[in-house]
Formats: structure tokens, C-alpha cells, sequence
């Protein structure tokens, strides 16, 4: 949504009429999952619990966060360091209560370096969520999440250890993020992971 810009200028979807538009469609669900940010969420509710509550149509809170190499910071940070894009979807209230835990260390260490960075490490992940598991949804997301990005560099022997890693971490709630396109990245990436992990991952 709009509130994606606060970290950079991304997206003209006001919460409302991102909803309205939706629901327009005959979707059944929305999911906002805007830049590092849960700022959209009171308000998304808000409109939610005045329109669609009793309708056949559901709002999913969600973030999308940016991983990157352990320990990185303003300090430390090296010349071609990599923000890796992850879907977080909030199942319910404790999971959304770990998405403002996870989104809280990120911007506390956060700098802005030409936009505003917030990293998360995997092992924020892996101490928020294993303490108390199954309550969010982890999807690879776009061609600028970690496989996306392995395999459009050619590092594709680096795919199966973070599917794994993220298959631990989330169980039966993560998913291979695949997307219509007309991209050739896109269709190639897509035909890979289906054709190489369908039989051990969920999509």
C-alpha cells in the first residue's frame, strides 16, 4: 500500500482501495505486506471490521521483510550487500505479535543508506519464531527474495540449504513463492523450482 513509501516511493494503493478493489475482483483474500512497515495495519482493520467483517472475504496481515548476512549494520556494512526480500503472514494474533517483534529489531538497527534499511537476520527468525511455532506463514517471495536472487546469479547450488532452513523454521507454512509473468527471470525461475523441488515443498 501507500505506506510502503515510507521507505522508499513504491505504491500510489490507499488500504482502502486496495480492499474495495479486491473484493471488486471476487478474491477471496487480500494480504497486505507492505516494505518493512505494519503501519498500514490499525487502519486496514478499521475499514475491515466496518465493511467486510461479515462478508465471505478475509484480510491477512503480513510484512515484507529484508534478510541479510548476520550481523550486518550501518557499521559494518560492505559494498554490494544484499537485502534479501521474505513474505511474513500473520495466522493470528501471536503471529502478528512476532511480526511487530521481528519488524521492531529490524528498525532499531535500521540506517538510511539512499533509502531507509532495515535488516533482519535469520537468526531474529529463528529465536522468535521457534520459541513459539505455527503461527506465521513464510512464502520465498519475489525474484529479489534468496532464491530468486540465487538463481538469477548462477548460485544455484545456495537454493536447497535456505529452502531447507526456512522449512525448518516454518514447517508446513512455508512456501515457494512462484508468480505469473511475462519476465523471462520470472518463467525460467518457475519452471526450476517446480521442476527440481515439487515433490518436497509446497508452492
Amino acid at each position: 500500500t501507500s505506506y510502503s513509501n515510507l521507505k522508499l516511493i513504491d505504491s500510489i494503493n490507499k488500504v482502502e482501495e486496495l480492499m474495495d478493489y479486491a473484493y471488486e475482483l471476487g478474491l477471496k483474500a487480500v494480504a497486505i505486506t507492505d516494505h518493512d512497515c505494519l503501519t498500514s495495519h490499525v487502519r486496514a482493520l478499521n475499514y475491515y471490521n466496518k465493511k467486510y467483517k461479515d462478508k465471505d472475504f478475509k484480510l491477512i496481515l503480513g510484512n515484507e521483510i529484508y534478510i541479510t548476512r548476520e550481523g550486518l549494520t550501518a557499521e559494518t556494512l560492505e559494498a554490494g550487500e544484499k537485502f534479501y526480500h521474505c513474505i511474513l503472514l500473520a495466522k493470528d494474533e501471536i503471529g502478528h505479535r512476532q511480526l511487530r517483534e521481528l519488524s521492531s529489531r529490524a528498525w532499531t538497527r535500521g540506517y538510511v543508506k539512499f533509502i531507509m534499511r532495515t535488516p533482519t537476520y535469520l537468526s531474529d527468525i529463528d529465536e522468535i519464531v521457534s520459541a513459539n511455532p505455527g503461527h506465521l506463514v513464510c512464502t520465498t517471495a519475489c525474484l529479489g527474495g534468496m532464491t530468486g536472487t540465487f538463481f538469477t546469479t548462477g548460485q544455484y547450488e545456495r537454493i536447497s540449504p535456505i529452502l531447507s532452513a526456512l522449512q525448518g523454521l516454518f514447517g508446513d507454512d512455508f512456501f515457494i513463492e512462484l508468480q505469473p509473468s511475462h519476465m523471462k527471470d520470472q518463467l525460467e525461475y518457475n519452471a526450476y523450482m517446480v521442476e527440481n523441488y515439487k515433490d518436497e515443498y509446497n508452492f
